[in-house]
């Protein structure tokens, strides 16, 4: 019986969420953030046997549907309690490719109202990407193209007329 209590303990600790230390350090000192909350990836739809008899575009669409009904249901929970936190719906942004929702304007309560749910999710800071500007590279369009070796050997155009 002395075992099973850590035990318990340990699993318990295992199912909830967690914060990103820097994040909650942010949070109680700027009381309002956005956050990202990152949920496990959801890949099993991608390995089904079944969908090798599928035609491409069949097997796309099923896997789109899967991937965004299986991101709900594991969002669902967590976006429960946001919305019962008071955070507005308009303020909750889901990703169902990544399986992760972005969260505007959240403040340290709305986030522990996230830790107290269970489930294995990660609460982090929004990250930022900047793009580089794109270059523009000038072509000089006075070098001819070499004709592949043999294609007028072969007398290419006439081959290519009497196999079509």
């Amino acid at each position: 019986m002395k075992i099973f209590i850590p035990l318990a303990a340990l699993f318990a600790v295992a199912s909830a969420g967690t914060i990103d230390p820097s994040l909650k350090i942010k949070l109680m000192r700027q009381k309002v953030l956005d956050i990202n909350v990152v949920l496990d990836p959801i890949d099993e739809i991608y390995n089904k046997a079944a969908r090798s008899i599928m035609n491409t575009e069949v097997r796309i669409t099923s896997m789109i549907a899967e991937a965004q009904t299986k991101t709900a249901i594991a969002q669902a929970p967590l976006i429960a309690a946001l919305l019962a936190k008071g955070v507005p719906q308009q303020n909750i942004r889901p990703f169902w490719i990544s399986n992760e929702f972005f969260v505007e304007k959240a403040d340290i309560e709305v986030v522990e109202a996230l830790l107290a749910v269970e489930g294995n999710f990660h609460v982090r800071e929004p990250i930022e990407v900047h793009l580089v500007e794109p270059v523009t590279v000038e072509t000089n369009s006075t070098i001819k193209q070499n004709v592949q070796w043999g294609v007028q050997t072969v007398d290419a155009p006439t081959a290519w007329q009497t196999t079509r």
